[in-house]
């Protein structure tokens, strides 16, 4: 799910914002004892959290489109797998 979030994410300069975090990250991973890789929802997750989006919202009370390209072409196999599916 977080790699189709990432594939079709409108603000793609906000995904490389996290992508500079996770380098710096990495530069300090075998310096600070217990430090670990972030997982990689966490990126998709700062991502929607910057936009509004909180754990305790239900997805139904938050327009994802601002924020993500329904339209994206990355979504076409997806959707005709499941056009097909619940015909």
């Amino acid at each position: 799910m977080e790699t189709l979030i990432e594939e079709i994410a409108i603000h793609k300069e906000v995904l490389h914002c996290y992508d500079n975090y996770t380098i710096c990250i990495d530069s300090l991973i075998n310096k600070i004892p217990d430090l670990k890789h972030q997982a990689k929802k966490s990126k998709v997750f700062a991502y929607m959290s910057g936009f509004g989006l909180k754990n305790n919202i239900k997805a139904e009370e938050f327009d994802l489109s601002p924020y993500v390209d329904f339209d994206n072409i990355y979504l076409n196999d997806l959707k005709e797998f499941l056009l097909n599916t619940f015909k």
